[in-house]
């Protein structure tokens, strides 16, 4: 493509203009917002786009601008954590456009591939709804699992199966088919209108959006039934102490900011009423723990011991000896009232530049300082009663279905959401902490089971297994301690527990087959 060619390129028309408005307005659809109907109307519009594309780098410009709004709008929060070292200030208008942009891009060339089998099988609107939505799901799988040029965990972050959550009965349905299923659902289900742009297929388009009103129905009534007959058990009667520390600043680095933090979180539990266990979250403590021994650890016990608890819960980073040479890694710790150390997990989800740099041989000074490395015992649980166990996940861990343990008793969710927050005029303008707490919460329904929340800057809750919030501090509350009880968990294990994505990989496998047959059958 010459010079000429991409500034004509990245010179917005007035469709393309329109496509990044409607992108962008797709923050909308998550949370704090949960605009679901939008979707009924923006996806039709830009497939439709698409569909009357006349080259494929139009249809690629298309696909760009709407992907580039839809990115910015949903991910400019990641560009505040350039603003937490002053090293890197000067690269936040860089990285709040240009991570969007490289995500519109790869994301942009793959849905633009739709125009090919369009020119190739001269498709009606009908057949390439179909294909269309197919391509559209791919790729929210795919990029549920692979970053290029990054890595190949993904970034599943604000997937269209999350806008759900607008009903707390309708994303009930993940406990069989998990998040990817639902985005399967709500694409076929949102792409839908898209005969009311053509007359001959309007009367199809009516026939349609009945049948798939007549599906949010059924999803609806299924949430309702789960509600009121699944069978719920009792997990313990123990209770927990979430200390919610409000923290302002990122993982302090000086010895005076480290001890403010641990001292914040030793003076809210000495205020607080008596628990069984206390949890401090991802941030508190920021001094490496080694050998399976951190004075901090030891500091913090022995100020609380006038309170009659059996554990504490706290992450902290962890040096572990490999081999003759020291690792580091994100983890969480399991102490007694009497300094035993019963048991650690380590973070097996890095944050790309954030917790590893993916390119250190490259661009050694890239983003993240330190290198953490990744954990090897993603099935960990740890055990917190003799018959109470928890299933850890630190931050970014829980984003990932299925990634975990599928044993255990709750979900355990430590998190430093700080480096993803900003205000302005005294409030919160990132919409990053709600999106990463309804990540979370999503898990609790696909694995039907409790959650419990504790953030140092954030959202810090306890959920029940049906996903919704029992009790909740968020960022624009103070410091506090919430003491709480586990809710019950579902009697019998959800499908999605059992068997993970299998019925997702199923239905895609029969949509390729059934593409592929019609076609063959198409040109014979």
């Amino acid at each position: 493509m010459s010079k000429r060619r991409i500034i004509q390129f990245f010179k917005a028309d007035s469709e393309s203009f329109r496509l990044a408005i409607i992108g962008f307005s797709c923050l909308l659809l998550f949370a704090p917002f949960y605009f679901f109907f939008l979707g009924f109307i923006v996806f039709p519009y830009f497939a439709y786009s698409l569909y009357k594309a006349k080259t494929f780098e139009e249809s690629f410009k298309r696909s760009f601008y709407f992907l580039f709004g839809f990115f910015l709008g949903n991910f400019y929060w990641i560009s505040f954590s350039f603003l937490v070292n002053k090293n890197f200030i000067l690269l936040f208008p860089f990285v709040f456009l240009l991570i969007p942009a490289a995500m519109a891009f790869f994301s942009a060339l793959f849905l633009a591939s739709s125009f090919f089998i369009k020119q190739k099988y001269k498709l009606s609107l009908l057949e390439y709804y179909f294909i269309f939505a197919l391509i559209l799901f791919l790729h929210e799988f795919l990029r549920g699992h692979f970053i290029p040029m990054v890595d190949f965990k993904g970034l599943p972050w604000v997937l269209l199966g999350y806008s759900f959550f607008a009903s707390d009965n309708l994303v009930q349905f993940a406990s069989v088919v998990g998040v990817y299923g639902l985005t399967f659902i709500v694409i076929y289900l949102y792409l839908s209108p898209i005969f009311f742009y053509e007359k001959k297929y309007k009367d199809l388009g009516v026939k349609l959006s009945l049948l798939f009103l007549l599906s949010l129905v059924f999803l609806h009534s299924y949430g309702v039934h789960k509600k009121k007959s699944f069978d719920l058990v009792d997990i313990s009667d123990v209770t927990l102490a979430l200390v919610h520390t409000n923290t302002a600043r990122h993982h302090a680095q000086t010895e005076e900011g480290i001890i403010a933090n641990v001292n914040k979180a030793v003076d809210l539990i000495k205020d607080s009423e008596n628990s069984d266990i206390y949890i401090i979250p991802e941030g508190a403590v920021s001094i490496v723990s080694n050998n399976n021994y951190n004075q901090a650890f030891e500091y913090i016990i022995e100020e609380i011991a006038e309170k009659d608890f059996d554990r504490i819960i706290v992450g902290s980073p962890r040096a572990g000896l490999k081999d003759g040479r020291y690792y580091f890694y994100n983890s969480i710790f399991n102490l007694d009232n009497n300094h035993n150390f019963l048991g650690y997990y380590d973070k097996t989800n890095l944050v790309p530049f954030g917790e590893y740099n993916p390119y250190t041989a490259s661009f050694p000074s890239v983003a993240a300082s330190k290198n953490f490395s990744k954990g090897d015992r993603e099935n960990t649980i740890l055990k917190l009663q003799e018959n109470l166990w928890a299933v850890p996940l630190i931050c970014y861990d829980g984003i990932f279905p299925g990634k975990f343990s599928q044993d255990g008793d709750f979900l355990l969710n430590i998190t430093n959401d700080i480096w993803f927050t900003r205000k302005l005029f005294g409030r919160n303008i990132s919409v990053g902490p709600w999106q990463h707490f309804d990540l979370i919460r999503m898990r609790s329904i696909e694995e039907g089971k409790p959650l419990i929340r504790v953030a140092n800057y954030g959202v810090t809750a306890v959920v029940d297994s049906f996903g919704e919030v029992k009790d909740v501090v968020d960022f624009n509350d103070s410091e506090q301690v919430l003491k709480v009880q586990l809710p019950a968990k579902l009697a019998e294990p959800t499908i999605y527990n059992q068997y993970r994505d299998l019925i997702v990989y199923l239905v895609v496998i029969l949509n390729l087959l059934a593409v592929f047959n019609y076609f063959l059958l198409r040109k014979n």
